[in-house]
């Protein structure tokens, strides 16, 4: 679900989304949602994703886009998978609303921390380091 990852100039989505996890479907259902255009179509395997949500603000970043997204499922085709030795399911979803934004279209520049900022943790004075 990383914004920053870029996938908004795809017209079809394809996941083999068998071991995912509803966790991992709602996340890829937002970033879809997010990014990709209306029209777009996503097919996965096994399972829906939602076909609607609100995706939230990413703090520190208010140029990132955020509202509702919506998707309809066009149809829903069983079939033998050699992967799984049996019947697989593959959902083909449709885009109806999204975040897309002709404007803002291509890979976003994550915001830089400040250098100002201390880089608490990154370092422990108590480490030992190995001569060589």
């Amino acid at each position: 679900e990383d914004p920053y990852e870029y996938i908004g100039d795809a017209d079809i989505v394809f996941v083999f989304s068998t071991c995912w996890t509803k966790d991992m479907m709602t996340s890829l259902a937002k970033c879809i949602g997010r990014q990709c255009k209306p029209g777009t179509i996503a097919i996965t395997t096994e399972f829906l994703m939602p076909l609607s949500g609100v995706i939230e603000a990413v703090e520190d970043d208010p140029d990132i886009p955020h509202g509702e997204y919506k998707m309809v499922l066009e149809e829903k085709l069983d079939g033998y998978c050699g992967v799984t030795g049996g019947v697989s399911t593959a959902y083909i979803h449709r885009v109806v609303r999204s975040l897309y934004d002709e404007g803002m279209v291509g890979p976003r520049q994550k915001p830089q921390e400040s250098k100002a900022e201390p880089l608490h943790g990154y370092v422990n004075d108590s480490m030992v380091y190995p001569s060589t």
